[in-house]
């Protein structure tokens, strides 16, 4: 139940955030259908709440430590906003990139890897959103 408290609390700061890099981006993506978009705009959400508990954890390396190797056990805030900030923009051209349909005919069926790289990733940040709070990280921009 505190959870659920603390993430309506993180929501209003980060939900304004998302909304305008959602809209941002969006813009340019035309051929992608509305579960695509909302899909995208759901992870965009998580990576902004992941991002803001990092930011967090790294301006308090006495009560926390980062278990992303490519950032390293104590990164510096700075260090946190160009990686979440890089691995943002490329989820978006990674998933743009993707087919919406992949053939296999071995198997005889279609497979979806966009939505498939979607919805993994949404469950990924997911992951880390609800392990960062459950650690006492909270994330403030």
């Amino acid at each position: 139940m505190a959870y659920r408290k603390l993430l309506f609390k993180l929501l209003p700061d980060l939900s304004f955030v998302a909304a305008m890099l959602c809209i941002t981006m969006l813009a340019s993506c035309s051929g992608w259908s509305r579960e695509e978009k909302i899909a995208e705009c759901a992870y965009t959400a998580l990576h902004i709440a992941d991002w803001s508990q990092t930011r967090e954890a790294a301006s308090r390396p006495d009560a926390y430590h980062e278990t992303n190797p490519l950032m390293g056990s104590y990164p510096s805030t700075s260090t946190v906003d160009i990686y979440m900030g890089s691995t943002l923009a490329l989820h978006w051209v990674v998933t743009g990139l993707l087919p919406r349909r992949w053939r296999v005919p071995i198997i005889d069926a279609d497979i979806h890897p966009r939505a498939m790289w979607q919805y993994i990733s949404i469950g990924v940040e997911a992951s880390y959103v609800a392990n960062n709070i459950s650690v006492g990280v909270r994330g403030e921009f």
